[in-house]
Parts: C-alpha cells; structure tokens; sequence
C-alpha cells in the first residue's frame, strides 16, 4: 500500500570464506520484484549448516527479515580400484586375502573412506565373510595420498561351491564407489575368457562374426561351452540371431596358460532390426563357472558426435582420410582427372570395429592445388567435391591438399592425430600433368 519505494536487499552473516552477489548487478527491486541472490563458497570456506538473514529496506520503514539456511559441503571426492577383480577359493580353507581396494584422493577433503562388501547370490547355506584390513582411510587429503586396504575372505564349510558377485563400496565425503569382485567357491576348472571383436555396428540385414579365446587359469583343463544370456531368463532381441560354436578345451590340458580358440560366433541382424545400441551377453560355461562378455552391438547409421579427448567410445572413433588416387595415373593437359579419397576411420581402440566412413554426405571437403615449379601455369581453382573433376590447361608439377571437416566440426586429414585436427598435404608425392596429346591431321594427295 502506498506510494512505491525503492527497496534495498541485504545479506547479514554469511560464514567464512562465502560470497554473495545478485545477478542484476545491485540489491535494488522497485516496486514489486523477485531477486535472486547467488551464494559462492570459496575452496576454504567453512563447512557445515549457517544461519544467514536476508533484510529488505525501503524508505523509512520497518526493516523486514527473513531467515535463510545455507548449507556448506566439502567436495571431497575419490577414485577406488581393486588389484585383482576373481578369485577362488575352497570352503572352510584359512581366510585369504584375494584383492586390495585402494582408494585415491580427487579433490576436496581431508575425509575418512569406510568400506562395506555385499555377496550376491546370497548362499543357500553357511556364510561367506568378508574383511577389510584396515577398514577405513583416515585423512585422505592430497592427490598423493592413498590408502590400500586388504580384502580378505573366508568361506564356510556348508557354503554351495558356486561363483559368487561381492560387491565392494567405498563411501567417504558423501560419495559412494563400487567394484565388483567375482568369487569362485570350490575347486572348479578355472579359466580366462576373450573375444576377438567385442564392437560392431551393422546395418539392418547385416552380419559380422567373433572369435573367442579360452585360456586354462586351473589345470586340469577342460570343455568350455558358449551361451547366450547372462541369467536363465534372458531373451534376445527377436531380430537378432546369435550362432555359437561348438565348446573347445584348452591343450594340452595340463598347461597352465594352455589356449583353444573357439569357431566364429555370427550375429545376423534381421532388416526390421531397430536402430540403437544392444550389449549381447556372451556367456563361456564349465559347470558353475561362467564368464561373460557384453558384446557391443550397434545396429544403424552412425551419428557422429562431437570429440572428447577423455572418452574412449564410439565417439572417439573419427574419420579421416588417409590417401588420394587419381584416375589418369599420368595424366595430359587439357584432360578431365578425377581425384578421388581414400577413407578410413581412426580409432584408438583394441578389438573395436572401425564405423561409418567418411564421404560426401557427412563431411565437407575443401581440394587446393598449387604449383611446384614456376613453369606449370595457374592450377585449377578449389574445389568442395566430394570427388572432384579437375582440368589443367597447362602441363607442369603439382600438389595437392585436401582438408576434410566432418559434421561435428571435427578437422581431418592424413594419419590424423588426435584431436585428429589436420590437414593432408601430398606434397611429399607431387603429380605431373604432361604436355597435351599431339594431335595429327590427315593430308590427302
């Protein structure tokens, strides 16, 4: 009620090291308003909960408050990896320590790290125990700092042999990890698991093939057999078709590291195949053991995506050129020569596919020509083609260079490193263009 009156806004108390501004530039409303006030904590502000009030002043009247709560975290963070992810032992056997946990200060801190473990399946009888030696790491602050821990496991006489899936949680500063651990119990045939390929992509009606690689980690050895699924319910796609092959046995059965390569695994994509990515468990079997591999399937054209340096994906996967041919290997002047790309995708991956080549109708091209000698004339103008059609009056030596930028922006061009921002320049392998064809003209008596 009355007469409009500009309005001031201030913040009282704010705890150390916590800044506050509003984005507006001042702390004035006029006459009804919503102002935003944005609170900053520095790298050494004080953690925990803060009382903080807010005031507005207009003319002379009464002050007006209101209480804010302001709640200040340490960012702490961490990473966590184990030494070793399988391990087997036989029941009622002494406690064994099969792996470390170490943990790794990120940022933030100091902070304690706490370990849990959780088994699944739960064992039909007895109990599996788990350790952690120490169980908690004190004051992890600096990036220097780590701490390991032994994880150690005893497994009850009445425990089923079985594999088991432990589940090992590090929590410290509000944030959780987890790393999976696979326990054998009992005294199985123990064995590595490989494929050849674990990425394709397909287009709809498309195949591709794998092998897979067993590897004897026990002895004796023994016939490993090859499933589809990672639990007895799984259902594959209806579009997708997996043949297996039959189960091999590592030799000689009595070395340890011994190997059999098993025959192809095919995938075949139907032509109602949706476009998509599809992780395909593929299961190596010998009794309770069973190993598996999430075989990355993608099925449809691929999307290019903007590169990340961090990322090792299909993102990563960038194409490049890595040639040009020409159709007249020694061409005249005067004649039409089409120059054309040698594409091929780069990545930096093992066992991966390479994707979706590089052509007209997902990147841009930009050809120069120039000359190597002063003799050679005015080479052609540049071209965009994607297979450009060039003529050169004039005999003479020239290079070529060919810029490609595909549609995420990305430049590149011979034996691209990464971020594959290059240009290919043939002027190492320069061309000649001969004088024209000599022409001749029949005389008649």
């Amino acid at each position: 009620a009355g007469t409009a009156t500009t309005t001031e806004i201030s913040v009282s108390a704010p705890p150390p090291g916590v800044t506050h501004s509003f984005p507006s530039g001042n702390d004035e409303c006029v006459p009804t308003c919503q102002k935003q006030i944005i609170f900053k904590a520095s790298a050494s502000a004080a953690t925990g909960t803060f009382p903080i009030t807010i005031e507005a002043r207009a003319g002379s009247l009464t002050p007006r408050t209101e209480d804010f709560t302001l709640t200040v975290n340490d960012p702490f963070d961490f990473t966590m990896a184990l030494s070793g992810y399988e391990g087997i032992l036989v029941q009622n056997a002494a406690t064994t320590t099969l792996t470390f946990a170490t943990s790794t200060w990120r940022q933030g801190g100091p902070d304690i790290i706490s370990y849990s473990a959780s088994i699944f399946p739960t064992p039909a009888s007895g109990a599996i125990n788990i350790e952690f030696s120490p169980n908690a790491c004190a004051d992890v602050s600096s990036i220097s700092t780590s701490c390991a821990t032994a994880v150690s496991f005893h497994i009850d006489a009445s425990v089923p042999s079985d594999v088991y899936n432990i589940t090992i949680t590090g929590m410290g500063g509000g944030k959780m990890k987890n790393k999976n651990f696979l326990l054998i119990a009992g005294d199985p045939f123990n064995f590595g698991f490989q494929l050849s390929k674990d990425s394709a992509r397909l287009m709809q009606g498309g195949s591709t093939t794998t092998v897979a690689t067993i590897t004897a980690s026990s002895t004796p050895a023994q016939a490993v057999s090859f499933a589809l699924g990672d639990s007895p319910d799984y259902k594959a796609p209806g579009w997708l078709n997996v043949a297996l092959p039959a189960a091999c046995t590592p030799n000689p059965i009595n070395l340890l590291g011994a190997t059999c390569v098993s025959g192809q695994i095919t995938f075949n994509v139907q032509p109602y195949a949706p476009n998509g990515t599809y992780s395909i468990p593929i299961a190596a079997v010998n009794g309770y053991v069973r190993k598996i591999i999430y075989y990355n399937l993608k099925v449809g054209p691929l999307e290019l995506k903007p590169y990340e340096s961090l990322f090792e994906t299909e993102d990563h996967q960038r194409p490049q050129i890595t040639g040009i041919t020409k159709d007249k290997p020694t061409p005249f002047a005067g004649e039409i020569i089409t120059f054309t790309p040698v594409a091929e995708v780069y990545t930096s991956e093992a066992n991966r596919e390479a994707d979706t080549l590089v052509s007209g109708s997902n990147a841009q091209f930009t050809w120069q020509f120039s000359t190597t000698t002063s003799d050679s004339g005015t080479p052609p103008a540049n071209s965009q083609a994607w297979t450009p059609q060039m003529e050169f009056p004039r005999s003479g030596k020239f290079s070529i260079s060919l810029k490609v930028t595909d549609n995420t922006g990305d430049v590149c061009g011979l034996n691209g490193n990464e971020p594959c921002a290059c240009t290919l320049n043939d002027t190492i392998n320069p061309f000649n263009v001969s004088k024209p064809r000599p022409s001749f003209k029949e005389i008649k008596p």
